[in-house]
Formats: C-alpha cells, structure tokens, sequence
C-alpha cells in the first residue's frame, strides 16, 4: 500500500467538491494563497488509514487547459507530484460534463479516486448509473458518495482506504502517451455516457425544467430576478443591521472600555491606554460591526447557490452587463453594494473569471452603501429642504452612472479585452440544506475576519493614534480624539487647499478632517463634523464633559443595551424593507439629529460653512472617494495589495474632478479648475491606459469548455 500523506480534491463548479471537503475537514482548515497568484487555497485534515492526511480543495475548474489563474494551480498541483492521491468529484447528474475534468486528470497522473457525487439526485432524475461498468471503462475506482450525508462520506472514506491497496505505481508523466484532443476526448465521453448511464424517465418534464420555463421565461426573468435580488439584499442588509448595534456595543466593550479600564486601574499611562485601547481596540470593534452583514450576506449567496439560482441569475442579467465587460453574475454583487461594499467585494469571489472579478471589485463602492446615507440626512436636513429627496437621487443615480463609466474605462485599459462568452451549466434546483448553508457561510466569515481583518485593525490602529495625538502651547499629549489640535486636524488644515475647488474653503476645515476619519467608516464622518463644529460652542463641550465624567464602565448596562439593540431591530424588521434608508430623508432636523447621533446645532453650522452646490460637491466626493478601511481590506484580501492601492487612488481622483467639475460649473465658475478637473479626469484614463499595458499578460481572459451540455 502507497503512503497517503497529502491528498487533493478536484471537480468542476457544482460538482459538491467543497461540501465534500467540509465534511471530511469539518473546522480543521486554514485559507491563504497559493504562491504567486491570489487564488484562495483551502486547506484542512482527516483521518485515513489510522493517520491524518493533509487535504487541499483545489480551485473548481471544467478542465487543466492554463488559460486562467484557478486553472493553472489545479494543472499544476496535478502535475507536480506532491500529492499522493486526486479525489475526483463527479457529479452523477451530468456525467458528460464532469468526466471532461477526469480525461484531463488521467493524462496527468494515475494516482486518482473517482467519488461518484449527487446518486440520489440523479435517481429522482430518472438516471441509472453502472458503476462497474464505469469504472471498467475509466480505469479507476469509482466510489458512490453523498457529500451532504455525514453517513455516506464515512462510507466513502472506508472505501477509499481499500482502494489504496489497489492503486497503480505512482507515474505522473502518463500523459506523454495518452494525450487526446478535445473532439476525441468528448466523443469517448459519449461512448461512455451511452454504456454506463441509462435515463428512464423523460427529463424533459423533471422539475427543474418546469421551473425554469417560469424563471427563465422571456416576460417574467427580470420581475422574478428582481425579486429574487430584493430578498437577497433584504436578508443580508435588513437582517445583519439587526445586530450591528449588539456587536458594536459589545465590540467596544470587550475591544476598547474594558482593556481602556484596566490599563488605566494598573496607572498605565495614556499613550499606552491609546494604543492598545484606542486603536488596536478600535480596530477590532471596526471588523465586529461588519461581522453580522457579511456572515448574512455569506448566507444569502450560499442558499442561493445551493438552491441553484445563483447560476440563472448570470444568464438573465447577462445581456445588459455584458455592454460594460462584464457577465451577468457580476450584478448581484453590485446590488449588494448598495447596501455594504464589504459584503459585495467578497460576493465578487463567486464570478470564476480573474478579469470579471476585479473589474467588480472597481465598480462596487461606487454603490452608495448603507454607511454613507446619515452624511447625507445631515447635509440635506441643513441645505437641501423640501428637495432632499431629489438631492439622494440624484447622488444614487450618479453613483450607478460611475459605476458604468468605470466598467467602460477598466475594459479599455486595465482590465483590457472583451469578457468570455457566457456558456455555463444550468445544476438541478434543490433545496438548501441547512448545516451545509450555515457551515459554507461560517467558513467564509472566518476567512475575511482572519484576513480582511488584520490590515483593517492595522490602519485603523494609525488613524487613532493620530485622531488622538494633540499639538498645543508646544507640547504633545494623548486623548484629542476629534479636536482641533489633534495630529489629524492639523493634516486635515493642512490638506485644505485640496478641496478648495470643490468650494470648501480652508476655515471649514472640519470637514476635510471628517474625510480622514470617514476612512474607519463612511458613517464616522457624521461624529467628526458634528464633534468639530460643536468645539466652538462651549455649552454642548461642557454637557459632554459632564456625560462623560459621570459616566464609566458600566459592563451590565452596556451587555443589556446590546440585548436591547437586537430586540429593537427585530421589532422593527419591517421598517428594513427601505433597504437604502431613503425614508429617514423626510423626517425633520431633530428627528434626523436623534437618529444619526447629531446636535441641532449642526445643522447652523453647515448652513454657515456650505452653499447648496458646495455640498452637493461634498457629498458627491463621499459617494466616490477612497472606500472604507474594510473595504480595501477585503479589496486587498481578494485582489492583492497592488490592485487594492490603484482602486484606492482611481477613486479619489475621480471623486476629487467630479466633484470640483460640478462645483464649478453650477456656482464656482472659474475656467482654471473646471479644466483641471478635466485634465485630472484625462489623466486617470492614461494612466489606467499605461497600467494596463504593463500588467495585460498578467490578466488573461478565460477562454469557454470547447462543448457544454446542460445537465438538464
């Protein structure tokens, strides 16, 4: 018998090659990435033969052709000899199309198991499968598996350590002698499909049929769509903010007042309490309030994925998508972004193509998120009146009309060449199981919580410690978090010529600092404008100095408004159902100020340092600038550093020339700045333009299978 140390799993997309590898794995996995590329590497253990194997999910693909990052790890994992054994899922519902992957495997190597997946579906569906006979034909075991029943995958596993003893010498170059081309290769899949599968019942009229002549009906694809996209975006957005507050609340006390409290019981001193408190804290409490969306939104994908609607959604928004590079699966998470940025970038991982994956990512933030809505309630309660309503539309609207001009500028430059055509398998519907749903959504959670999470508590960490740092009389102290002789209000004074075209002018210079805090989160520059503003006016600095010098850490008070947080949102659910908020846009200033944790008294303060156009021009820059902390995390996390930093700097320069552009034509009127923003606008193309040049054979476009058959 060989000695099993390192195993991986291979199958194409929806094959239940993942399902498989959390049942063996269960919560034994670590995520990273395989050696020069940023294809996700999933790695984990099981018990075989007495031992624990190593165990690798290797990235879902149709074939080994190189044309595409996730193809070129399995071809060379395949290929490289460093594991001993390949389980090769097959789903037994469409055998013609997973046996492709399997010709492909067989002339790399001849250490493979063929774990024949999905046999009850496939006898509901009327098809009889010979396994012998398949295995005779293969020439490897075929070994019948139900990766969702715990039962069958012990079963499974037993068998497999039988088959062991049986395996051929290991030889990795059999392909020397056994290549066939494509034409071949399909017509000895057909030979075999004709001798080892037998259908019984007309799949013509299966339920997924049926189904599918309403969904993918001409008329009612798009209503049902956009239903089914409302439902999404409600269960991730609706639900998840119910317990934003609950992890928020406990975040800060377990993150930052309890550590702040004995830091300060054991006379540590401040700069010690700011640190570790006040911003590693502050970080880790920036990721726990983002928990909750994304665990939802996770859900949400896996449920629609397993029920098998994820991949009709792709073909019904196919058509129009496709105008700007992409294909129609690269529109649910654009949806999502209306709702958080950071569940939408980690929701573009679903779209198999490196190029579309990135190009989403790009246009996602200009989704105008959740976050940045009670930036726009304060500024429309102060200026904007009875067309405060029209005002968010238009923001909205502007940000869906960058989104597309960003699409139309990354594909003729960065990201440059036409998408793939969209030819892909229709997989049967069924219903959701439940443990796999919560496991896939559990699993995803904790890979951008290790992952995303360290760069986000990382650069919130630097901003606190500059937010809390002061310069005043020539001396340095701690704890100036939001005032004006903090290191970051001097940045932010010193900054201000900047956002002078935009007509912000130098003495407003608070609300260029709020731009810097907006980077924790869009919704933080609402706290700093309102803390700045207020400085001046020293009865509400006095009755915040008393609220806080009476206050303390209380840990029961809080733990029970965190409760209470919850229960309030469930009590409340339906009022989620105005899953952009617009609704919050008529209510009157106080109402507003309750809601958004503002004082009246900002509103005069607005009013005094904006015109109508000026703060249109601001909100425009907080639509487009530079995203969120979490969002270039989770950006870093599934693009790498280097792509994450160029949308970074793409979308403050855009935001800056919209913005002043606008700005000037409607009051500024200065000649100069308009064709600067121009300029600005002309240079960003040339440089995306020079970028993409220079990174164009580093971004292939996937090439389709040569022959696709619906499994239905």
């Amino acid at each position: 018998m060989h000695k099993i140390e390192r195993i991986a799993i291979a199958g194409v997309p929806n094959s239940g090659k993942t399902t498989l590898f959390n049942s063996l794995t269960g919560a034994r996995q670590k995520v990273g990435n395989w050696p020069g590329v940023t294809v996700e590497k999933i790695e984990g253990s099981f018990p075989l033969k007495n031992t624990r194997v190593e165990l690798v999910d290797l990235p879902g693909t149709y074939n080994l052709s190189p044309d595409t990052p996730d193809q070129q790890v399995a071809e060379q994992v395949i290929t490289s000899g460093e594991y001993d054994l390949i389980i090769n899922v097959v789903d037994a519902t469409n055998l013609t199309r997973n046996l492709y992957l399997t010709m492909d495997l067989k002339e790399r190597t001849n250490q493979i198991v063929v774990l024949l997946n999905m046999l009850d579906v496939a006898e509901k569906e009327g098809i009889k499968v010979d396994m012998d006979r398949l295995s005779q034909d293969l020439g490897l075991p075929v070994i019948p598996v139900v990766a969702v029943d715990k039962g069958s995958v012990r079963n499974a596993v037993e068998q497999i350590e039988q088959t062991l003893d049986h395996l051929p010498p290991h030889d990795s170059h059999v392909s020397t002698q056994a290549v066939m081309d494509t034409v071949k290769k399909y017509s000895h899949i057909d030979d075999i499909y004709s001798r080892v599968a037998r259908e019984v019942k007309d799949r013509s009229t299966n339920f997924t049929n049926r189904v599918d002549n309403i969904v993918m009906n001409r008329f009612a694809a798009i209503p049902i769509f956009m239903a089914s996209m409302f439902i999404t975006f409600w269960f991730a957005i609706g639900l998840g903010s119910v317990f934003i507050d609950f992890f928020d609340i406990i975040g800060g006390l377990v993150f930052v007042d309890i550590p702040g409290a004995l830091l300060e019981a054991v006379g540590s001193p401040e700069w010690l309490i700011v640190m570790i408190a006040g911003g590693i804290g502050v970080g880790c409490q920036t990721v726990a309030t983002f928990v909750p969306v994304v665990f939802f939104m996770f859900l949400a994908l896996a449920i629609l994925e397993d029920l098998g609607y994820m991949a009709r959604v792709g073909v019904v928004a196919d058509r129009f998508m496709r105008k700007i590079g992409l294909p129609g699966s690269a529109f649910i998470p654009m949806v999502v972004g209306f709702g958080c940025t950071v569940p939408a970038v980690m929701a573009a991982r679903t779209l198999s193509n490196k190029r579309d994956r990135f190009m989403t990512i790009f246009m996602a933030p200009f989704m105008s998120c959740g976050a940045r809505l009670p930036v726009y309630a304060l500024f429309c309660a102060a200026l904007f009146g009875a067309y405060s309503g029209l005002a968010v539309f238009l923001i909205y609207l502007t940000g869906l009309f960058m989104a597309i001009l960003t699409g139309y500028f990354l594909k003729n430059t960065l990201f440059k060449g036409t998408p793939s055509n969209f030819v892909l398998d229709l997989p049967l519907y069924h219903v959701p199981r439940l443990g796999a749903v919560i496991k896939n959504g559990w699993l995803r959670l904790r890979s951008f919580i290790k992952r995303a999470g360290i760069i986000v508590v990382t650069a919130v960490f630097v901003l606190s410690v500059l937010n809390s740092i002061g310069y005043e009389n020539g001396e340095f102290s701690f704890g100036n978090e939001d005032s004006k002789s903090s290191i970051l209000a001097y940045a932010g004074k010193a900054i201000g010529p900047v956002f002078k075209p935009m007509g912000i002018s130098e003495d407003n210079w608070p609300a260029s600092v709020a731009l810097f805090t907006g980077l924790f989160a869009k919704e933080a520059i609402v706290g700093t404008i309102n803390a700045l503003y207020a400085a001046n006016d020293m009865s509400v600095n006095s009755e915040a100095a008393a609220t806080e010098e009476a206050g303390g850490l209380d840990v029961g008070g809080a733990i029970t408004e965190a409760f209470t947080t919850v229960g309030e949102g469930l009590a409340g659910i339906i009022s989620s159902l105005d899953l952009l908020g617009i609704g919050l846009i008529s209510e009157d200033q106080s109402t507003i100020s309750e809601e958004i944790g503002a004082d009246t008294s900002v509103y005069q303060h607005i009013a005094a340092n904006f015109t109508v156009f000026s703060a249109f021009a601001y909100l425009l820059f907080v639509l487009m600038y530079f995203p969120c902390l979490a969002v270039i995390g989770a950006a870093r996390q599934e693009m790498g550093g280097y792509y994450a930093a160029v949308m970074a700097v793409y979308s403050t320069l855009l935001a800056w020339s919209v913005a002043t552009f606008f700005y000037q034509v409607a009051e500024g009127h200065n000649l100069f700045y308009i064709f600067l923003s121009l300029a600005v606008l002309t240079a960003i193309y040339g440089w995306l333009h020079i970028l993409g040049k220079k990174e164009q054979s580093d971004m292939p476009v996937v090439a389709p299978p040569p022959v696709i058959k619906n499994c239905t």
